[in-house]
């Protein structure tokens, strides 16, 4: 049966003498009619590895990409929650103070801005700390093992913060 012309792609290949012996082996060897039954089966076989490592590779990609994924959606989920508790916690400290006198009122605006700084500062010394001892970079906080976190927890001998 013949192929219609378009269906057929024509290839002239120029080949020096060791790899013209070498087809001709390999046409024995396979026990092929002619070299174009060679050139097929060596198409067909040896691009295939090729496409199955493409394949895998890509499966791997993915799975790494679905990991990622789902372990930042853990950190957002964790920060969202202590977001929550901070507030949850500041809601109640305001609720729960007692209404300052009017007159007293401007000397505690004052105190307030001045605990406010020394609560960021503080905060942002222990996220200092924290960064430079690597706690951030631990993989516990990825695996979400707690053991390895509870020393972080204590508190700064030089500041007073936790």
């Amino acid at each position: 049966m013949a192929k219609k012309a378009q269906e057929l792609t024509r290839f002239y290949i120029r080949l020096n003498q060791a790899d013209t012996k070498r087809l001709e082996q390999l046409r024995k060897e396979l026990q092929a009619k002619s070299a174009t039954d060679v050139f097929r089966h060596l198409v067909r076989t040896e691009t295939a590895p090729l496409e199955a490592q493409e394949a895998m590779l890509y499966s791997i990609l993915e799975d790494f990409s679905t990991t990622m994924v789902r372990r930042l959606r853990a950190v957002e989920t964790l920060t969202q929650l202590q977001l929550s508790f901070f507030d949850t916690y500041v809601k109640y400290m305001l609720t729960a103070m007692p209404e300052i006198p009017t007159g007293l009122l401007s000397s505690a605006r004052v105190r307030g801005k001045r605990l406010y700084e020394q609560i960021n500062l503080s905060a942002a010394r222990q996220f200092q700390r924290r960064r430079e001892e690597r706690v951030y970079e631990n993989e516990s906080l990825l695996t979400g093992d707690p053991a390895s976190r509870h020393e972080d927890m204590t508190p700064s001998a030089e500041t007073g913060d936790v």
